[in-house]
């Protein structure tokens, strides 16, 4: 099962964002004909489980291209590519499977963690 929430519209994109301002949204951003990058999922589960409170700061989801989420060009490449938003706004824009790259885009754009939340940083 993906841990990744799939966009199947713009609806629902508003929504999710509109519902996860206070978080991180990794977006795979993928194309209509190859779909979501599930070589990632173990990545996106390390991730999630190194980050204290990651249930509050961070979210991924999926989204076709041909979706034009946040009028995002659709680039036609057959590189994945990731698009991170925090506050509705993008913060990062990643083409490729680079995982050091987008652990460390995550990391640089994760909001802080509530102090209402346990465990470390």
């Amino acid at each position: 099962m993906s841990m990744a929430v799939v966009i199947k519209d713009l609806d629902q994109w508003t929504h999710v964002k509109e519902t996860n301002m206070e978080k991180l949204i990794v977006v795979d951003v993928y194309q209509e004909w190859c779909g979501p990058c599930r070589i990632l999922e173990p990545t996106y589960k390390r991730i999630f489980a190194d980050i204290s409170g990651a249930e509050s700061r961070l979210l991924f989801a999926s989204a076709c291209a041909t979706l034009k989420i946040d009028n995002i060009s659709d680039n036609q490449s057959c590189k994945p590519r990731f698009v991170l938003f925090r506050d509705k706004k993008v913060v990062a824009d990643i083409v490729g499977v680079n995982v050091p790259t987008l652990e460390a885009a995550v990391k640089q754009n994760l909001p802080a963690k509530k102090s209402d939340d346990d465990g470390d940083p």
